[in-house]
């Protein structure tokens, strides 16, 4: 294996960014506040691996703003690169496990 992929790996194999990863494959979409709710993490935490995630393209920021126009919210969904990487650790770990 290649050893940028084994960097890559090592990049995502943290419990928070994989329940990330699996959250936004679950819901395509997901506010920052929503996820700090599920997730019962702090915003600086979570702020900090979503950035990690976003560096690796592997989730990308949107910005929403209600239907009034008062207020602007942050979400955040999976790129193809991210979806990939997810399902690529999943089958690593499940090998592993057998």
């Amino acid at each position: 294996m290649h050893y940028s992929k084994i960097d890559e790996l090592h990049r995502i194999l943290y419990p928070a960014r994989i329940f990330i990863l699996k959250s936004l494959i679950e819901n395509k979409t997901i506010r920052f506040q929503k996820f700090k709710q599920e997730l019962g993490m702090s915003d600086g935490n979570l702020w900090s691996n979503l950035r990690a995630l976003e560096q690796m393209d592997l989730v990308k920021l949107g910005k929403e703003i209600d239907e009034g126009g008062r207020e602007a919210y942050t979400n955040y969904s999976i790129t193809e690169k991210g979806m990939s990487a997810y399902m690529n650790l999943r089958d690593k770990l499940l090998k592993l496990l057998q």
